[in-house]
């Protein structure tokens, strides 16, 4: 520990006699790391997270695509439903232990609360099933989850608020559970506050900040309700029971669908009937895993996140280069110094540790700089896209695996620059100017001879060098 310590203090007063040399590789290795680091924790969110909900494995979507928002007639490989379908598919599958509709695309509502004079605000929400939340395992922040008590036609108006619009646009106030607002003029109970980090089953820019049951659709939208309607506009995720397998379950609800058109849909419009007998054969629903959810950003971004993602790569590769550069010059212009130490009796072990060890502290250094920036910044930067934090844990391992590439790329560099120093025990050194000597100052080392005075060895046995 004691020669760590000397190690990183040399190396911290090494980098204070170069200045410029300091500053260059830092702002070199800021621009590389947190360029990467960005755009890496932007792909860690988009393609590799999953839902911040319990036991993701287990979570199921029936259909896939990415069609929004309404859709009539059939859909060929389906991805949305009507509510009539969602109701067959529960009592049709008994795997699922629970199986949730939402809404495929969003509705902005005009909410005030209630008791306040305070104006209208527009507030993206979201239709869901009573079972929304315990399908997905998500406690409430404070109050309770919407029920299936909640998603009836008799039950009293209620709705659940996200955390984030709760903290922002309310302050946190806990008095907001209870409340009521008046969602388009219609009084609903806030019953409860979404669990912070999550931001609904679909990664997108505008995600939900009040959630309400199905069955209030009627009661906000009057004429326009597509509820009892054969219109498709439900999304379905389910949790399978345990050790129960989802194999057999897209041919049964492709059955369903099937008969859906035929008998539902054909009765109508049966005008429509001999085109529905006709395409009937190309209806499909797909089973797939949806623990990551829906993932249409995935899909829309996936080829440009990886071209971006290579780009930043390459300016972090054209970044080590540079400062392999500038530590080989750095060597170089210091070869009399190390001449020094060699003939003082260092080993050549330790001056490869020194210098991993000042690679390390300039990587580390260099790091610190994007991560503070992103730890200030990250949730106003990812909202200029997805509205959604960047996670510390991806930002900190990429980091700390740049770190570890820089010193072992740095590192090597320098080790084969003291490679090519000649050995103490074969070489005169004279230095007649450097760090802290004046004009005509001489240290001689004979070559074969017996040195005048060895150096005090160390604890680790090697001899301390005092330069």
């Amino acid at each position: 520990m004691r020669t760590l310590r000397q190690d990183v203090l040399y190396a911290l007063r090494q980098m204070r006699l170069s200045p410029i040399f300091t500053l260059t590789a830092m702002l070199t290795l800021a621009l590389g790391i947190g360029a990467t680091t960005a755009i890496f924790s932007l792909i860690n969110s988009v393609m590799l997270k999953s839902l911040p909900v319990a036991d993701p494995a287990s979570l199921y979507r029936v259909g896939e695509g990415n069609d929004c928002c309404v859709e009539g007639g059939p859909l060929n490989d389906w991805g949305m439903f009507p509510y009539q379908l969602y109701q067959r598919f529960g009592v049709a599958a008994p795997e699922f232990e629970q199986l949730a509709a939402f809404q495929a695309g969003g509705v902005q509502f005009s909410a005030r609360r209630g008791e306040t004079g305070q104006p209208a605000k527009p507030l993206h929400g979201e239709y869901v099933s009573g079972n929304y939340f315990a399908t997905f395992g998500l406690p409430a922040y404070a109050g309770r989850t919407l029920a299936p008590t909640d998603d009836q036609p008799s039950a009293a108006p209620a709705a659940m608020l996200s955390h984030r619009v709760w903290q922002q646009e309310y302050g946190s106030d806990p008095k907001v559970v209870g409340s009521i607002f008046m969602l388009d003029g219609h009084p609903f109970t806030i019953v409860g506050i979404t669990p912070p980090g999550f931001f609904g089953e679909t990664l997108r820019s505008d995600p939900p900040e009040i959630y309400v049951p199905l069955q209030q659709e009627p009661l906000l939208t009057g004429k326009n309700s597509i509820l009892k309607q054969s219109n498709s506009w439900l999304r379905i995720i389910g949790r399978l029971r345990p050790g129960a397998k989802p194999d057999g379950l897209g041919a049964r609800f492709t059955t369903i669908t099937r008969d859906f058109l035929v008998t539902d849909l054909g009765a109508e419009f049966p005008q429509f009937l001999p085109q529905i007998n006709t395409i009937l054969p190309k209806q499909f629903v797909h089973v797939i895993p949806a623990g990551a959810g829906v993932t249409a950003m995935k899909a829309d971004y996936k080829n440009s996140l990886r071209i971006l993602f290579a780009v930043c790569c390459l300016v972090l590769l054209i970044a080590c280069a540079n400062i392999a550069n500038l530590l080989l010059a750095r060597g170089s212009a210091r070869r009399a110094q190390t001449a020094v130490r060699l003939a003082l009796g260092a080993s050549r072990k330790r001056l490869i540790r020194q210098s991993m060890t000042e690679s390390l502290v300039l990587s580390v250094l260099g790091a610190s700089v994007p991560l503070r920036a992103l730890r200030a910044h990250q949730r106003d930067a990812f909202a200029a896209c997805a509205r959604l934090c960047f996670r510390r844990v991806a930002a900190y391992r990429l980091a700390v695996w740049h770190g570890a590439c820089m010193v072992c790329f740095a590192g090597a560099t320098r080790r084969s620059a003291a490679r090519r120093q000649p050995h103490h025990a074969r070489q005169l050194v004279a230095v007649t100017k450097g760090p802290g000597r004046g004009a005509g100052h001489l240290v001689c080392c004979f070559a074969g001879g017996r040195r005048a005075a060895d150096p005090e060895p160390a604890e680790d046995g090697e001899p301390e060098l005092r330069l």
